[in-house]
Order: C-alpha cells, then sequence, then structure tokens
C-alpha cells in the first residue's frame, strides 16, 4: 500500500464504527515521539509485542511499536479513533529511518534560526510524520515564545507543516534532560535495535526506550 493510500485510510476513518461494533480487540503502541502507550483497535490484525505496525491517527498515519498484545476491549475503551491499518514492512521501517536520519540537520537548522530570532533554546528534539508531510520541533526556552513569528521563518525553510511544541521550563527530571515534558533525547527512541528495555505499564513507558525488545 502506498503512502497516498495510508492517508486515505487514516482520513476516512469513522470513530463512530466502533460503537456499531460491540467489543473490539485492541492492542498497546507505543509512538517513537512518546513515552505513552496508547491503546488501538486491532482490527483483526494478529500483532504482537515487538512487532510494529501503521497506525491510523487523529494526525495522519504513524508507526508504532506493539508493547501490549491484544485483548479484549470495549467500546467504551479509550482509543482517540486510533486503529491499526496494517503490520508495518521493512520499506515502512526503512522510511522511517530515513526520517530520523534528517532530523538532526532540521535540530541544528531550528536552533539557528531561533537563535537569530534572539530565543535561548535550552534543549530541541525535531521528528517527522511517518508520511513525511509535518515535522514537529519540540523545544525548551526559559523565556516566551511568539511562535507565529517563529512558524513563519521556519516555514521558508522547511516545505513540511510545521508544529512548534514547547516543553515545561521545570527542573530535569531524567538523565536525557527532558524533565516530565513527555519528550526524549534519544534519536531513534529504541527503533533501532534498542534492546532489553522493560515491558511498559499502561501510560509512562521508560524515557528513550521503545519498551521490551
Amino acid at each position: 500500500m502506498d503512502m497516498a493510500l495510508l492517508i486515505a485510510a487514516a482520513e476516512n476513518h469513522n470513530p463512530r464504527r466502533s460503537a456499531d461494533r460491540g467489543d473490539e480487540t485492541v492492542v498497546g503502541v507505543r509512538f517513537r515521539n512518546s513515552r505513552r502507550m496508547y491503546l488501538c483497535l486491532a482490527r483483526g490484525h494478529d500483532l504482537r509485542p515487538g512487532d510494529y505496525a501503521v497506525i491510523a491517527t487523529s494526525r495522519g498515519p504513524e508507526m508504532g511499536k506493539v508493547v501490549m498484545g491484544a485483548v479484549a476491549g470495549s467500546m467504551e475503551v479509550a482509543t482517540a479513533s486510533r486503529e491499526v491499518i496494517r503490520a508495518a514492512t521493512d520499506d515502512d521501517r526503512r522510511t522511517v529511518s530515513r526520517w530520523m536520519d534528517r532530523e538532526f540537520a532540521a535540530q541544528i537548522r531550528f536552533l539557528s534560526i531561533a537563535t537569530a530570532e534572539g530565543l535561548e533554546i535550552s534543549a530541541v528534539r525535531a521528528y517527522y510524520s511517518f508520511d513525511g508531510t509535518r515535522l514537529t520541533f519540540r523545544f525548551r526556552t526559559p523565556g516566551s515564545v511568539l511562535t507565529t513569528t517563529l512558524r513563519d521563518r521556519l516555514r521558508e525553510d522547511f516545505k513540511e507543516r510545521i508544529v512548534l511544541r514547547t516543553l515545561s521550563p521545570g527542573p530535569s527530571t531524567q538523565s536525557g534532560g527532558c524533565g516530565s515534558g513527555g519528550c526524549t533525547t534519544c534519536p531513534s527512541n529504541g527503533l533501532r535495535d534498542r534492546m532489553g528495555a522493560e515491558m511498559p505499564k499502561a501510560g509512562l513507558a521508560p524515557a528513550g526506550a521503545f519498551a521490551s525488545g
């Protein structure tokens, strides 16, 4: 399935369908830009912990790692319209790897632009969406930021849709300096051969790891 079809599948998803189907099987998925486990409707796909899947989300298709195997759910389970489109392929993983290779350069460019705008940035993390149409910057600054001006300046350098997320300026609680903002400084967040991490419980997972496998 090509990227255009994946985007169409995500956009055409109707969250009311689950109410018509009664009980549903759900899986726990962790996306690389988050430390949380999210419940997603399995839609009949046989997925086990350690597998990767392409998920329809409210922001478009994303690839995530299954960290909790299929369990029986119901229409009351909060999935926020997330559902499995299909199991991820090797091509999908290579696509994500290519986006990851570009993220460090995007971070450097962001710092250069923000500095030129007079901003003091203490941390920044860039990540591309699975389809490459969205580029999100999570950053921390001790002062206030006029995001409209910064976004307009970034649009001059990046063709992707720019999303800005400011992190709490509070004290760091993690070795990577991410604090409680929910980001991670690990470029791959466990996507590339990160072994030995523990299975997360529902809610927060260990920072910088995709969980098991």
